[in-house]
């Protein structure tokens, strides 16, 4: 039974067996959801188990129409989003609990920064996209399938799937992480959903339908204890799939055994964590560096009937770790043995970590072996990867690699990948880089590839250089006007992130409108009302208003300047107010200020109104006259 058919047997019968299958159909991509939002798998749990309550209650408002993981998406997100506010005021009142909650082992650096905005990303998509992207990834359903649910044809559905990709790339970009449009695709596959033990779907079915009598969120512990034992592999996987940051991923022989090494201990002490015999039960096994021997016990894993379709990650690594120490062409014989085995989800994740695990050791030695991919989505995806990682450390035989291919859709991205890569390896490849993408021959691959450079020349540097930057941006300047207003605009975001004055020096160099509008939103905001901590430095309201006030006009200058105005402190922002000049802007604004004020110090807004000059003499009396009225104790009904 498909998820409609299931719902109307729940929602018509009050079926609990119904209610039952969708939990094991989509628990453990609700909790892989909860978990990139709330970081932490107690969290988690609460907002799963709260997810599946408001499933049981409002399955009936559910239409045909609507795609049910899609609906949980949003479900989780929302709910998610309210716990992790609640858990931000309640570390905000207790000093003591942060300081508590700074001690404690943090996540893998990549997953770290990927995770926030991987649902911020998918957030920015239209609900049709966001549920194509649901189906595909998160369902593992082949493009015919979507099309099929979506009432698409088989190509439009993959359109639409691409192109939400790519703008989730072009979002993670413009906030300085630099990834591609296959490698979200590969992340979305891999770490949408957690894995879950026998009997967990049972326990969650029973306290979500119990929890529609009580109407009120039932603990997660059951999901708690659990996660306990699986969160640090999940975040350990997250590293080999996603590239972010300058971190190198040319490694040798050695620092990979070390790392994984790292990963095992991580494991094993988030198991001793939660209890001494889950950890018994999860150690490691011993693992051969017999290149037959390891063969069986990957295919034991593939093979193995209890767990259909599950792939190891961290097993694989294992064996490929053991497996180098002795024979590093165990790896490509692992792969031509795996592409032996018979057509499914199975053998094709496990081809493509271990065409992961060899691209970071041996780029070339995998792209040979590409053509062991029969499903052409994959390929290209892997290709791709792999060329990322040649071109870290030889870009021009990446290059030279690229060229080879036919110039399609489907290679094009690759071209940005492979620029991204060579300029981002370092503080003096940008120039190299750019040099070499600038003399290929126009078309979309150029595009791709003048947009890679500016990707790795700014959005690699973790301890940014400025200099650098501004070589970079006076680099895309020097561009033909096309080319300059998509390189030079995709600069903006990480720019502004790094020194947003700097930034704003090269608006005026745009001359597309649009292009320029958005580039004077991202500035702006970033500088007067920073995100992160490492923004902080650079916030300085009165100079954005200053830099509006000379490069914005009409309806930019108006909703930036709102905007500014609505998330500054009032006391703050009432000290700005000289610097608004714009008849219909600035009664805007004295209305946000002096409510905002109101509602905390109502005697401190009074006055602050009575200061305005007489031009604002109908917004400022209406308000002082509102502001002063005493509250009635005997308010009628």
């Amino acid at each position: 039974m498909d998820d409609r058919e299931l719902l109307r047997e729940y929602v018509g019968h009050h079926s609990e067996r119904a209610f039952g299958e969708l939990v094991a159909r989509h628990l453990p991509f609700v909790l892989g959801t909860a978990l990139r939002v709330v970081r932490e798998p107690q969290a988690a749990a609460d907002v799963a188990q709260n997810v599946f309550i408001q499933l049981a209650r409002k399955a009936w408002t559910i239409r045909d129409g609507q795609v049910l993981s899609g609906w949980l998406y949003r479900a989780t997100h929302h709910t998610a989003l309210n716990a992790l506010r609640t858990e931000q005021r309640r570390r905000e009142r207790e000093t003591q609990t942060m300081k508590l909650a700074e001690t404690q082992t943090a996540p893998e650096p990549a997953w770290e920064e990927l995770a926030p905005l991987m649902d911020e990303a998918l957030q920015q998509l239209k609900r049709g996209e966001q549920d194509a992207l649901l189906l595909r990834f998160f369902e593992d359903k082949s493009y015919r399938e979507v099309g099929q649910i979506l009432g698409l044809d088989e190509k439009t559905a993959g359109q639409r799937v691409n192109r939400a990709l790519e703008k989730m790339r072009g979002y993670f970009s413009r906030r300085g992480v630099t990834t591609t449009a296959t490698l979200l695709g590969t992340a979305l596959t891999s770490h949408a959903a957690a894995p879950m033990p026998a009997g967990l779907a049972a326990n969650v079915t029973g306290a979500s339908l119990a929890g529609m009598g009580g109407g009120g969120a039932v603990s997660g512990s059951l999901i708690k204890t659990y996660f306990m034992t699986i969160t640090t592999k999940s975040l350990i996987a997250a590293a080999v799939v996603i590239v972010v940051g300058s971190a190198s991923l040319l490694v040798d022989h050695s620092r990979i055994e070390r790392q994984r090494s790292a990963d095992v201990a991580a494991a094993t002490r988030a198991q001793n964590g939660a209890g001494s015999a889950v950890a018994a039960n999860n150690s490691p096994s011993p693992i051969t560096s017999d290149r037959e021997q390891a063969w069986e016990q990957l295919r034991a894993m593939l093979e193995n009937p209890h767990q259909p379709g599950t792939v190891d990650v961290q097993l694989i690594s294992r064996i490929v770790s053991q497996l180098l120490k002795t024979d590093p062409d165990g790896v490509p014989f692992l792969l031509e043995k795996t592409a032996g085995l018979p057509p499914g989800t199975s053998r094709d994740a496990a081809m493509e970590n271990l065409f992961r695990l060899l691209g970071l050791i041996n780029p070339v030695k995998a792209f040979s072996l590409v053509g062991l991919i029969s499903n052409s989505q994959s390929r290209d995806r892997m290709t791709s990867i792999i060329l990322y990682d040649m071109a870290k450390g030889d870009p021009h035989q990446a290059l030279a690699e690229l060229l080879k291919l036919p110039d399609n859709p489907q290679t094009q991205p690759a071209y940005r990948d492979v620029f991204s890569a060579w300029a981002g390896a370092n503080s003096t490849t940008g120039a190299a880089a750019a040099t070499a993408a600038v003399n290929l021959p126009a078309g979309a691959a150029r595009t791709q590839a003048l947009t890679g450079v500016i990707e790795g020349w700014i959005g690699h540097k973790v301890n940014p250089d400025l200099k650098v930057t501004q070589a970079a941006l006076d680099w895309a300047s020097s561009l033909p006007p096309a080319d300059m207003n998509v390189v030079l605009n995709d600069a903006m975001y990480p720019t502004s992130k790094q020194d947003p004055a700097l930034a704003a020096q090269y608006v005026g160099k745009l001359s597309d409108a649009s292009v320029r509008n958005a580039a004077i939103q991202a500035i702006a905001r970033t500088w007067a009302v920073p995100t992160f901590p490492n923004e902080i430095q650079h916030q300085d309201p009165a100079a954005v208003l200053d830099w509006l006030d000379r490069v914005a006009t009409g309806d930019t200058y108006d909703t930036n300047v709102e905007y500014i105005f609505s998330k500054l402190d009032p006391a703050i922002a009432a000290g700005l107010m000289g610097k608004v000049t714009e008849p219909g802007v600035r009664e805007t604004v004295i209305t946000t200020v002096a409510t905002a004020w109101g509602k905390t110090n109502p005697q401190a807004a009074v006055a602050w109104l009575r200061t305005l000059p007489d031009s604002d003499s109908a917004t400022r009396d209406a308000l002082v006259q509102k502001l002063s009225q005493p509250v009635s104790g005997n308010a009628r009904p």
